[in-house]
């Protein structure tokens, strides 16, 4: 399996911008999910790059995605931090939802941690807690056959797409430097709408932890580019299998009030 050489050629300027703006480009990118750019310190963010100046890179339109590259120290290391990303329910084509990806892999950054903001499923997990993602189930069943040539034999990419080494590799740095986490697997849903009741029973019954509506596509891209890759969710709220109001909101709150340990997280692991 391979991405096609157009897609690549199409979002080509967008890395040849980032590396004459950067002139150095750090070795892992950040995917950044609702709100969670905002729980970074600003006075560790050493340049912003609005997304309109890079070529390719689609219009935002989600609340919580601010549509900038932020170069962020993070400890010893600096990462490339996107904060916005873009959905299949916006209407976007698969390769435009992973095309930060793509521009992360053409700018010559191989390893990636993929983040988002989720419904908690797993009745111990509560608002304000981090699951790493250890496996999902993809409930999105998008085409990726404009992107991929799915002729193409797999080969020696793993079958879930998390590459296990990087995986081991943060999580042994997450429990060394005593930060919080949870372990879980995260299913993928296209959205726009949160979850009815039925199907929340169903997602548990499926041993879900989390859902949201993203993370899984970009991980395949990620994956099947050769890159290292890692992804995290930000539970946001717990679905319950009665009637409830869940608001966008709402989870951009809890972004903010888990902003020391959502930053905690993402710098240990950077």
């Amino acid at each position: 399996m391979q991405i096609f050489q157009r897609i690549l050629d199409k979002y080509a300027p967008a890395a040849k911008s980032l590396i004459e703006i950067l002139g150095s480009i750090p070795g892992t990118a950040v995917i950044a999910g609702s709100g969670i750019a905002d729980t970074l310190d600003s006075n560790k963010i050493l340049l912003k790059i609005p997304y309109n100046k890079l070529s390719g890179i689609p219009e935002l339109s989600v609340q919580g995605h601010n549509g900038e590259v932020l170069l962020y120290a993070a400890e010893s290391n600096t990462a490339l931090v996107f904060s916005g990303r873009f959905h299949y329910y916006e209407g976007r084509t698969y390769d435009e939802i992973c095309s930060l990806v793509i521009i992360s892999y053409l700018a010559g950054i191989r390893k990636i941690i993929i983040s988002n903001a989720a419904g908690g499923l797993n009745p111990l997990f509560v608002p304000g807690e981090i699951m790493l993602i250890e496996d999902y189930i993809d409930f999105m069943f998008l085409d990726s056959s404009s992107v991929f040539d799915t002729i193409s034999p797999v080969g020696n990419i793993s079958y879930n797409f998390i590459n296990k080494s990087y995986f081991g590799s943060i999580r042994n740095s997450l429990i060394k430097q005593g930060v919080q986490f949870r372990q879980g697997t995260y299913a993928a849903v296209t959205g726009p709408n949160y979850e009815t009741r039925a199907e929340i029973k169903m997602l548990r019954r499926l041993k879900a932890d989390a859902v949201g509506m993203s993370t899984v596509p970009e991980m395949k891209t990620a994956a099947i580019l050769g890159m290292e890759t890692a992804a995290f969710s930000l539970i946001t709220n717990s679905a319950k299998e009665v009637i409830q109001s869940v608001s966008h909101k709402e989870v951009i709150e809890v972004a903010e009030k888990s902003a020391l340990l959502v930053r905690r997280f993402i710098e240990t692991a950077v």
